[in-house]
């Protein structure tokens, strides 16, 4: 059966995302992080799945390795859709851990927002 509505097509022009040109900053720097051999943790919401595309990306160009452990189903999906290989926390360790944070101040103390992914 075909789905009338795709789960990332509210993502699909970044119309829902705000700072998106900031968040891009931080993806292409997750991304230019990644190492053949990798087992990342993916955290949840719009810098995180702008960084899997940025991730997604490179592996196209390039013959790397990965494997992603996400925290919320909805990571899960898009993960799938980019073509990442998933894993979970029962099989794999992860070597490094990505999310995003809601606010940050000058003094570099963050807000985590729904944090419900985390209790999935």
């Amino acid at each position: 059966m075909k789905w009338k509505n795709h789960l990332l097509d509210p993502f699909a022009n970044g119309s829902q995302i705000k700072n998106m040109a900031e968040k891009q900053i931080v993806a292409d720097k997750i991304a230019d992080r990644v190492k053949s051999g990798d087992v990342i943790g993916v955290g949840s919401g719009s810098t995180s799945l702008m960084a899997i595309q940025s991730i997604s990306r490179r592996l196209k160009n390039e013959r790397l390795d990965i494997l992603v452990i996400p925290t919320s189903t909805e990571m899960n999906f898009a993960c799938q859709h980019f073509r990442l290989s998933v894993t979970d926390i029962v099989v794999d360790k992860p070597i490094w851990c990505f999310d995003g944070a809601d606010e940050v101040d000058e003094n570099t103390n963050l807000n985590k927002g729904r944090g419900g992914a985390l209790y999935k």
